[in-house]
């Protein structure tokens, strides 16, 4: 059975990475005021309990009553008795002492027509006063582009920045990759291995190995294949695998 704390736990696990946006904020602001409690609060906004009250520390002015303390939770909904309560102009100052930016609804608004009109990743870059990784993360919460890859074949980056240098990397890498296929216990030739330009050329020699092997002969055997991409100097690449009966 999954209890309460094992699904706060999952949630977490789901969430770790998620951005708070502009909508988060607010439905926390508006959930404070209309006196939810902290459990409902995570479970509205799929976080955990630990992350609302987290959150609720940032929107608290600093110079406020035990702002950072246990009770932050109470202060602001205190302090968001006002209507005019700045906790955005708090929030902005919390998120900068972390190196982070908060971004506004005009700045949200601002980017999404950037994004249409092409406006290149380092004129951004310089209008927000933020570094290229914290925009595409940007961009990218707001489903303006899927990947960082899309996002700078669209705006393009700064020469010799850190995205330009992993645009660069990734490059090279793709120059260099190539598909190792691995077949271990076919009956004429226990160990396989070959090399190959492309995921399909692999698979077509694995498909050609292995289909005579499942239609001839009396017993049976399980053999088991891998395609893998490797490239130089990179640790790791995208793998594929599987098990088959075979006849023997």
């Amino acid at each position: 059975m999954e209890t309460e704390e094992s699904n706060h736990t999952a949630v977490a696990h789901r969430h770790r990475n998620a951005d708070w946006t502009n909508a988060h904020n607010q439905q926390l602001v508006d959930g404070l005021r209309a006196g939810l409690t902290v459990d409902q609060l995570a479970a509205d906004l799929d976080r955990t309990p630990g992350a609302i009250r987290s959150r609720a520390k940032l929107l608290v002015p600093p110079d406020a009553p035990r702002a950072r303390g246990q009770y932050a939770i109470d202060v602001l909904r205190e302090l968001l008795d006002d209507p005019d309560c700045p906790w955005e102009s708090a929030l902005a100052e919390s998120l900068k002492d972390f190196g982070r930016r908060y971004w506004s609804a005009a700045d949200t608004e601002r980017l999404r027509s950037a994004w249409d009109a092409a406006v290149p990743l380092p004129e951004l870059a310089e209008e927000f006063d933020v570094d290229e990784p914290q925009l595409i993360r940007q961009l990218m919460s707001l489903g303006l582009g899927r990947n960082r890859t899309e996002i700078v074949d669209r705006l393009g980056c700064a020469p010799g920045g850190q995205v330009d240098l992993w645009r660069r990397l990734t490059a090279d890498r793709a120059a260099a990759e190539v598909w190792v296929l691995t077949i271990h216990g076919l009956p004429a030739e226990p160990a396989h291995v070959s090399v190959h330009p492309s995921a399909e050329d692999a698979a077509s020699l694995r498909d050609e190995l292995l289909v005579p092997a499942t239609t001839t002969g009396t017993g049976a055997a399980s053999v088991w294949w891998c395609i893998a991409s490797r490239s130089p100097g990179f640790v790791g690449g995208e793998t594929t695998s599987g098990r088959v009966t075979v006849s023997t």
